[in-house]
């Protein structure tokens, strides 16, 4: 009974600490980390033929260069620490994913058809007509586990096995060089349910996990208001992404938010589900919003009501929630439901790079939208009818699904996902040191 009225308490606190964030003003002082993303270090070019460098910027303004040593050594010492906090409030002490840390996979595959490729993406995995194995890792946000009524981004990791062998395969296999240069045997395309994502910098990335979950129950209310109140956008992007909880994985679209590139042409990639394969008995005819319910009622409490109002609408919803949702993995569960009854589909799509104004490469948060590029299929991404195999979780859940994991004809421009390869590649490592499961590589 007090561990579930310290819960319900917790979940009120970043509650609150949300809710104030919006009235707050922005606090005058960087973390200590923002102060080096700041400093004047050399850049550490790992990836290759980027732009020019430029003044490194933080917060909510985009990456501008790869991160220096001395930066990189900053975000893996917080990685580190943020899972040391996570392992130690787990019962069996286990090291999981400093981000994305709840998750399930299915195996699946990429059906390739050259002759709806355009030719100057005819490169790597699209350059012929074939059809090559994969997994997909459906995920939360965060880096600890929860229920899945809990806000939270939903994520979609697809790992893309180039060589058409997923046999023998495993997590050590899929690491790049450590030049970032082509070198492993996957593709991984890493995707959440939000056209841009969440935090567009690696330093926002990691202090958000730290301020807003990572900290001692006392303190969670000032430092998740502090760093709310200097990142509006991310504050307003999760009160629209990630307080209504979604009704179903295989009706939600996946976007992966960072450009990556084919050939030499950069593309954003995106999932968008198949509703005619994928509608099940019970679905609601028209599947235009993949929402549990109608959260009108709380978003007009958004502007201009009291805290209180707000607080009251947002508690009102959940306890809604909470008589239709009965279990707290209901969304694995509904997946492994449908997979028992048939299989799914979604629509590999792509846009197309414009120019810097329309479609800028590193600022992520100016979203590519259909009108200034429009997404077209380029395969097609079948999950067959499957039941739950414990032996592909425990081989998926070891390996790791990084950004930097790509073959010849393939690569990322993106600031964020260099730094990401950097910063999973360190997360799996720990993972790696303590589970001591070789697969975490």
């Amino acid at each position: 009974m007090m561990m579930k009225m310290k819960m319900m308490m917790k979940a009120s606190v970043v509650v609150l600490a949300l809710a104030a964030a919006v009235v707050v003003s922005a606090h005058g002082g960087d973390s200590d980390y923002e102060q080096l993303v700041k400093a004047k270090n050399g850049p550490l070019n790992v990836f290759g033929n980027n732009p020019k460098p430029q003044e490194r910027k933080v917060g909510e303004r985009p990456m501008t260069h790869d991160l220096s040593l001395a930066q990189l050594k900053a975000v893996q010492d917080e990685i580190e620490g943020l899972q040391d906090y996570f392992a130690d409030k787990d019962p069996k002490r286990i090291y999981r994913r400093a981000f994305h840390a709840k998750g399930f996979c299915v195996r699946a595959e990429v059906r390739i058809d050259a002759s709806k490729v355009p030719k100057e993406l005819q490169h790597g995995i699209f350059s012929k007509s074939r059809v090559l194995p994969a997994w997909v890792r459906y995920s939360n946000g965060l880096g600890k586990v929860q229920a899945d009524l809990s806000p939270d981004v939903r994520g979609f990791a697809v790992k893309i096995f180039a060589d058409g062998k997923e046999a023998g395969f495993n997590g050590a296999q899929s690491r790049a060089l450590p030049s970032g240069k082509p070198g492993g045997k996957t593709l991984d395309i890493l995707n959440t349910n939000g056209a841009v994502p969440t935090t567009n910098t690696l330093p926002a990335l990691v202090d958000f996990q730290r301020d807003t979950q990572a900290q001692a129950f006392y303190k969670l209310p000032v430092t998740a208001t502090r760093f709310f109140s200097g990142h509006p956008t991310i504050l307003a992007l999760l009160l629209t992404r990630t307080i209504p909880p979604i009704r179903s994985l295989a009706h939600e679209r996946f976007w992966s938010g960072s450009p990556y590139t084919i050939g030499s042409t950069h593309v954003k990639y995106s999932f968008t589900p198949n509703h005619n394969v994928n509608r099940r008995n019970g679905d609601p005819r028209t599947i235009g919003n993949n929402r549990l319910l109608d959260f009108s009622s709380y978003t007009a409490h958004i502007a201009g009501a009291s805290f209180k109002k707000r607080l009251q609408a947002l508690q009102k919803i959940y306890s809604e929630l909470k008589k239709t949702v009965k279990h707290k993995d209901y969304l694995s569960r509904d997946i492994w439901q449908r997979l028992g009854e048939r299989p799914l589909e979604y629509d590999l799509q792509v846009q197309l790079f414009k120019d810097e104004t329309l479609t800028p490469l590193q600022d992520l948060y100016n979203e590519w939208t259909e009108e200034e590029s429009k997404s077209f299929t380029i395969a097609k991404l079948h999950i067959p009818q499957q039941r739950l195999d414990p032996a592909l979780q425990d081989k998926c859940e070891n390996a790791s699904f990084n950004p930097g994991h790509f073959v010849k004809g393939h690569g990322t421009p993106s600031f964020l996902n260099h730094g990401r390869f950097h910063a999973y590649h360190k997360s799996a490592s720990n993972r790696y040191n303590h589970n001591q499961n070789p697969e975490s590589l």
